[in-house]
């Protein structure tokens, strides 16, 4: 990506022009604007003259200055092509690949198990850090310039299998499940339905049925993003300490 092309276009206040910047590679920039975990800044060379930039914070202050409908006027010119692609999983891999090949004149057919699209975005992380508008405003926004189009409640393996995809014509798969699999500590007990994996904790706080934390004690293993993750919505239901 060019970071130096937007990050000089947002230090003159010409958001419009950056955000059509980061969108010749990146099209969720308000999504990572605000959830992304910045490996960039530790490693930033600025910081031997002052501070490292704040990339991500000028991702989100690019996203949210400019007018993102009318962004993209120069995407999705390309020849239309007769291929057509599938994606297996609408999350921000699935949709990415899914502007890229619009860009290109291919429209592709998101195949999503759930309801929602966002994949990750939607499912992992609370709304207070991503608001679902955010994720949905920038899904729409791809499937309007690329031309693709998304189809829910269908699931690979269940609904439908690779061959059934090329036999209904599409050239290609791309396959973005995303390896969202809780691990197993191994440890007895861990069976009972008062241990929750935090991956299905933190798909029943976004999407699902609610736990019922209120007046219990609530034990996080684990002390990176995603403990955290849990750790905050734990107390919003009310758990009495977490």
């Amino acid at each position: 990506m060019n970071a130096h092309g937007y990050v000089s276009l947002a230090a003159k206040g010409r958001f419009q022009e950056a955000l059509e910047v980061i969108l010749d590679v990146l099209p969720m920039a308000g999504s990572l604007g605000r959830v992304c975990a910045h490996p960039c800044e530790t490693e930033c060379r600025r910081k031997q003259m002052e501070a490292p930039m704040s990339i991500r914070d000028i991702k989100r202050l690019v996203s949210d200055n400019a007018a993102r409908k009318t962004a993209g006027g120069t995407f999705g010119t390309a020849e239309a092509r007769e291929e057509k692609g599938a994606i297996i999983e609408a999350g921000p891999g699935g949709v990415t690949a899914a502007w890229h090949l619009g860009r290109n004149g291919i429209k592709s057919t998101i195949f999503e198990k759930t309801q929602v699209s966002g994949g990750a975005l939607r499912t992992g992380i609370p709304d207070y850090r991503l608001p679902v508008n955010i994720i949905q405003e920038e899904v729409d926004f791809i499937l309007d310039h690329s031309g693709s189009e998304i189809k829910y409640g269908q699931a690979l393996g269940v609904d439908f299998s690779i061959d059934d995809l090329f036999k209904q014509g599409f050239k290609a798969v791309f396959i973005a499940t995303g390896a969202g699999r809780d691990f197993s500590l191994g440890l007895p007990g861990e069976e009972s339905d008062k241990i929750i994996p935090c991956g299905k904790f933190l798909i029943d706080v976004n999407v699902g049925t609610k736990p019922d934390l209120t007046g219990n004690r609530v034990l996080v293993r684990g002390g990176g993003n995603v403990a955290t993750d849990v750790a905050r919505p734990a107390v919003r239901l009310g758990a009495k300490t977490v």
